[in-house]
C-alpha cells in the first residue's frame, strides 16, 4: 500500500494508527515513493513539526520510484506498481479512483474505508485516532462515577 505524505503527518501526530489502515487491505506493505520523502524532508526544512516524525515513520516502508513531482508522481507510482493509495486527500483520491487505482481513503467522521475502483460498497473501515476522544470504558467509569454521587 502506498501511503501518501499526509497520512504519514497523520500518524506521526498520532491521529492516524498506520496498522488500522494497512489491515483494510490483506498482505498490503508500506510503500513511499520518493517524492512523499521529498515532500516530508521540504516540510521539515520548514519547521513543520509533524515532519521530522513522519519522516521517522516513511522510513520503515519500502522505497518506490516516482517520476516527476507532486500528486501526478504519488498517483504514477501507485498506477506503476499496481498497489493501493492510502491518502487522505480527497482530490488525489478522485483522481486515483477515476485512473483505476484502487483507494483508503477517509470518509464520514473521521474512519478509513477502502474503496475499490469500481463503484462498489466499502468493505472495511478503520477510525481516525482524535488526541482528545476518550475511550468507551472511559466513558463509562466516568457515568459511573457520576451516579455515585
Amino acid at each position: 500500500m502506498l501511503v501518501d505524505t499526509n497520512l504519514w503527518l497523520l500518524g506521526a501526530q498520532g491521529r492516524v494508527r498506520l496498522e488500522e489502515i494497512i489491515a483494510l487491505v490483506p498482505g498490503a506493505t508500506l510503500l513511499a515513493p520518493r517524492e512523499v520523502l521529498r515532500e516530508l524532508r521540504v516540510l521539515d526544512a520548514q519547521g513543520r513539526p509533524a515532519a521530522a516524525g513522519a519522516l521517522c515513520l516513511a522510513a520503515r516502508a519500502e522505497l518506490l520510484p516516482s517520476p516527476g513531482r507532486g500528486d501526478a508522481a504519488i498517483l504514477a507510482a501507485a498506477r506503476r506498481a499496481g498497489v493501493t493509495l492510502a491518502t487522505a486527500d480527497r482530490d488525489l483520491e478522485r483522481r486515483a479512483l477515476a485512473s483505476g487505482v484502487p483507494v483508503v481513503g477517509l470518509r464520514e467522521r473521521g474512519r478509513f474505508a477502502l474503496r475499490p475502483t469500481a463503484r462498489g460498497k466499502i468493505m472495511k473501515r478503520a477510525r481516525l485516532v482524535r488526541p482528545d476522544a476518550r475511550r468507551p470504558d472511559a466513558r463509562r467509569r466516568q457515568a459511573a462515577r457520576r451516579d455515585r454521587r
